[in-house]
């Protein structure tokens, strides 16, 4: 048994109430808190986004931990976009490309 305090934030905050998609990477945190900040985007174009993602890093390794009901949430919306109109994916794409200059 080891008296090392968890970082884990699912862990240490008692969010096990949900489900969690665990990612990680090596990286540092300056190169993170743009991807970071990419729901709010999301939100406006989309018009739905992840409700909480967490992200820590221990040393130079990154954990990400993504919310399964919104995931969940979210690819739900966009199948039932997709039956009701089988081009939205191409006008998604496009309005993103304008979004993001590409």
């Amino acid at each position: 048994m080891t008296n090392k305090k968890t970082t884990n934030p699912v862990k240490k905050y008692n969010l096990s109430s949900s489900t969690w998609t665990h990612k990680a990477f090596h990286g540092v945190l300056h190169t993170m808190f743009p991807v970071a900040e990419a729901g709010f985007p999301m939100k406006k174009f989309f018009g739905d986004n992840c409700e909480i993602t967490l992200f820590y890093f221990e040393e130079e390794y990154g954990h990400w931990y993504w919310n399964d009901n919104d995931l969940a949430r979210i690819r739900e919306t966009f199948f039932r976009r997709l039956r009701k109109d089988p081009h939205y994916l191409d006008g998604l794409k496009m309005q993103w490309g304008e979004v993001e200059n590409i």
